[in-house]
């Protein structure tokens, strides 16, 4: 079951987090300054909660950090608004937890998808959440514990400056097996990085395939 909502673009972000130069941005100006932050609880079949916080680390951090980050891919691809949030979440130097949220830009109003809009495509954001996840370090191949998709949800972004992104979102999500979760009082304010500051990172082999792969 393959989802075709912005399978190229997730594609060409992928490749970029491989490939983009240094980071130079330091996550402050207009819109207010960003307090670095993402969290939201779940319950279901798994119950827990992720919080990270701490602004982007730069290329020579450790790979055992925490950090959030919102990315700013206006007019990469082509025309329109496109960002991700991507937070990283070390469990050990070899283990991370990965949550990913991609979204055209929506406005500030609330945007609701159902399950049926989010499966054929016509949704405008797309999110997953991957718990325990490792990479083989000879053949690069991921796997993890949990692997959450969107199922259905509602999202806003509530904050847009030149250097900053806040917004709030629900989500239900669920693993190709079945297995679902119920993501609540989730709520991001994040630096907004231009792709070409956003530079090698922490994770980084975890986080491209992860967005790269939001389709099924």
């Amino acid at each position: 079951m393959q989802r075709q909502h912005d399978r190229l673009r997730a594609a060409a972000l992928g490749v970029l987090l491989l490939a983009a130069p240094a980071c130079k941005g330091d996550g402050t100006g207009s819109g207010g300054t960003p307090a670095h932050v993402l969290g939201f609880t779940y319950a279901g079949d798994q119950a827990g909660s992720f919080q990270v916080s701490g602004p982007f680390p730069g290329p020579t951090a450790a790979d055992g950090q925490n950090w959030v980050v919102g990315v700013d891919f206006t007019g990469f691809f082509g025309p329109g608004e496109f960002f991700g949030i991507l937070g990283h979440r070390a469990v050990s130097a070899e283990v991370s937890d990965v949550f990913t949220l991609v979204m055209d830009r929506p406005g500030r109003s609330e945007i609701v998808c159902d399950a049926l809009r989010v499966e054929g495509g016509g949704c405008a954001f797309d999110a997953r959440l991957s718990l325990g996840l490792t990479v083989d370090p000879e053949t690069g191949g991921q796997t993890a514990d949990a692997d959450f998709f969107l199922v259905s949800g509602r999202m806003q972004l509530t904050t847009e400056g030149s250097e900053r992104l806040a917004g709030s979102f629900s989500f239900r999500m669920g693993t190709i097996d079945g297995d679902t979760i119920d993501v609540t009082g989730g709520s991001f304010d994040v630096a907004r990085l231009d792709p070409d500051d956003f530079g090698t990172l922490p994770g980084a082999s975890r986080i491209p395939l992860r967005v790269r792969t939001l389709e099924r």
